[in-house]
Order: C-alpha cells, then structure tokens, then sequence
C-alpha cells in the first residue's frame, strides 16, 4: 500500500476518548505501511475550533500529527486512494465525496446510543450507504451483515501489552469499576445501586470508580479517582481483585485491558458480551441490581476462581497486542483497495453467561432498598397543606 492517500472523517477529538485513541491507532497502523493520513473533522456547533485548535488537541492528547487537517470542508481538497467514515454523521459526508473506495470504520452500534427517533433512524441509515464496513469484534459484525448487506471486515479486540501487563504487586481487598455517567450505555444508575449492596454486604471493601471527571452522588462510599492514564489504569488493575466494565452495545476494550493486567472481570449477560468476551475470564450477571450485586459478592467468596479467572484473561490476552488489531485494519484496507469482497463467517457465541443462581443477601437488600426508595418517593408525592390563609416564604442565595 506503499503510497496510497488516505482521508479519515471524524467528530472533533474529545480528551481521553478511546475510540477516537483507536482511530489514531489504525492510521498510524496504515502509515507504517507507507500511508499517508489526511483528517476531515465534521463542524461540532457547540464547540467551535479551528484547525490550529485542532492540530494542538490531536498533538497534546494522542501525540499525533495528521499529514493535513480540515475543518468544516464540504468536499474533499485533493483525490483520494481510500476514504473512511468513522462516526454515523460521517457516513453520509463519505459517501457524497468523489472517491472510489470508500469504508466504514464501525466500533460500537451508534443506533443505540440514541431513543428511538430522528438521530437513531439516521445511524441506523448510515449502515445502508454503500461503504465497506471494518467493525471490531464479532457481535458487531454481526448486526452489520444484517444492516450493511454487504459482509464486514472483522478486527479483533486487543490491547497495548507494553502497558497492560501483569505487576509484581499485591493485591488489596479491592474492586474497580468504570464509571461513566455521561454514557447512558454504561448502566451508571444501576451500578451504583449494586455497589451500594455489595459494600453494605462487605463494608471493608475497598471500591475504586474511574473514568470521568463528574462528582459522585452525595453519601456514596466509593473512591472516585476520575481520568486515569493508561498507566495508572494498569497500576489500579494490578491491585484489585475483579473489575467491572459494564457495556449495553459493543463491548469496550476496558474488559480486554483488564484481562491482560490480569484482572477477573464482570459484565452484564446481554446478546452484545456474547461473542467476544471468553467465558474463561468473564463472568456475565444478568442486568439486575441484585443479579449484579450478587455476582460481584459470589466472586469475592471464590478464591480459586478469582486465581482460575486470571491466569485465563492472561492467556487470551497474551497474542493479543495492539499491533495485531492495526494489521488487522490494515489488511481489511488493502483489500478494499483491491476490491476484493471479505471473506463469509458464521460467528459463535464464546459466552453464554454464568449459572441462573441468586446470592440470598444481596436479593433480600435489594427488595429492602426498592420498598424504601418507594416509600420516600411516596413521601415526597404528598401535596402540604396548610390551615393558614397566610403564608410567609423566606427567599435566600
């Protein structure tokens, strides 16, 4: 592919984002076979910026830099070997460009990042323009055989192992979980409610919240230490005893990050965690206070598993680096380029969820704090009356 010109379509680059981290990723991954990387940010009305702004974000956050970088450009500036959509209001800016090989780089299914209206109906329409989808992982593709009529490239979940490795440390009664409020497909509320039982069933339970800047809720009991760097994600993996990584669309690459640390790891039984995330390593509960409440307490009691569910996530992970994902991607590229259709694969199930069992503890304070939270709302719903025809109202701050 020596030679080739590349033009990647993005949102605007947000600090920290994993998948724009991905997207830098497989660019460089093109580069190193002698691609060159031209960037098109679609316009964002809510934050403004230009393409010097542009340019210094890409630079301070993901130590990148673009062969060109665009701007609100209604079509391309020069000519394109291969251009790649990478968001749902990408799709449509890509396939109105004058290129002849066009792809989809697909990481999550966006339709169900939104209700059901006008923006899900519109990425879910980006799967039927025509572009040559690349999704990661297997459930992914999928629902892009069903949506995109054309067969999909495949790339595999993987991780960086320089960073993500076993340490020679001990670990403390400990768990982590990612948190991430702002992301509705992250299941925040019911997280914090089955963390909330499982540190009152094991109150010396130390638990580490990660992954945003947001306050916690008032009272709750967790440590919430916010961004991370990679480094200190794999330093907090290496000193907990499970992790929770909690996904309502395509799995994250957190639970693969977990298990190359070494690190047990819970997610929830659902179609999407099915196909990519082993059972060996992954426990699944069922998306259920209690189910989820009594999965992570169950774990804590099971010694041998805990050890059991390590050595496993360490040997999935173990040829898994992140090298092999960019030439993965790369090689899905050059086929494109050549025209050469991908390849008709019947995906299996390599998770089918944990035995149907109910921890009692967790099930009974689970119904306790539904009776009580329904008891204030009750409280709360009752109008005040008042005898007096006079009423004083103090107005303060």
């Amino acid at each position: 592919m020596e030679g080739k010109r590349i033009a990647w379509c993005t949102p605007l680059p947000t600090k920290g984002s994993g998948g724009f981290r991905t997207i830098i990723q497989n660019a460089r991954a093109l580069e190193r076979y002698g691609c060159t990387s031209d960037f098109y940010f679609i316009p964002n009305l809510n934050k403004p910026v230009d393409e010097d702004q542009i340019k210094e974000y890409l630079s301070n956050w993901y130590n990148y830099k673009p062969y060109h970088v665009y701007s609100g450009q209604v079509s391309f500036v020069d000519t394109y070997d291969l251009a790649i959509a990478t968001a749902w209001d990408t799709a449509t800016y890509i396939a109105d460009q004058c290129c002849k090989h066009k792809a989809y780089f697909i990481q999550d299914y966006e339709p169900m990042f939104f209700p059901v209206g006008t923006e899900y109906l519109e990425a879910q329409d980006s799967y039927s323009l025509g572009l040559a989808p690349i999704t990661i992982g297997r459930w992914l593709a999928t629902r892009c055989q069903e949506m995109c009529g054309i067969e999909p490239f495949v790339t595999d979940f993987c991780a960086d192992l320089s960073i993500y490795r076993r340490l020679d440390t001990k670990r403390s009664y400990a768990i982590c979980a990612i948190y991430q409020p702002e992301k509705p497909r992250r299941a925040s509320a019911l997280l914090l409610e089955a963390l909330t039982i499982v540190k009152e069933l094991r109150p010396s339970l130390t638990i580490y919240l990660f992954g945003t800047e947001q306050a916690l809720p008032a009272d709750l009991p967790f440590v919430n230490l916010g961004n991370l760097s990679v480094e200190q994600c794999n330093q907090l993996y290496n000193s907990c005893l499970c992790g929770i990584s909690m996904s309502t669309s395509n799995p994250s690459r957190i639970p693969f990050e977990m298990m190359a640390s070494g690190l047990p790891v819970i997610d929830l039984l659902l179609p999407n965690n099915l196909f990519d995330l082993p059972a060996s390593a992954v426990r699944l509960a069922k998306p259920n206070t209690a189910s989820l409440a009594g999965e992570i307490i169950d774990l804590l009691s099971d010694d041998q598993r805990l050890k059991e569910m390590s050595i496993a996530g360490l040997e999935y992970m173990h040829d898994r680096n992140i090298e092999r994902e960019g030439i993965q991607f790369a090689s899905a590229c050059k086929s494109i380029l050549e025209d050469t259709p991908s390849p008709h694969v019947t995906y299996l199930t390599v998770n089918h969820g944990t035995e149907a069992h109910t921890n009692v503890d967790a099930s009974a304070l689970s119904k306790e704090k539904r009776k009580q939270t329904l008891k204030e709302a009750a409280a709360q719903a009752q109008p005040i009356s008042c005898s007096s025809k006079r009423l004083h109202i103090s107005l303060a701050g």
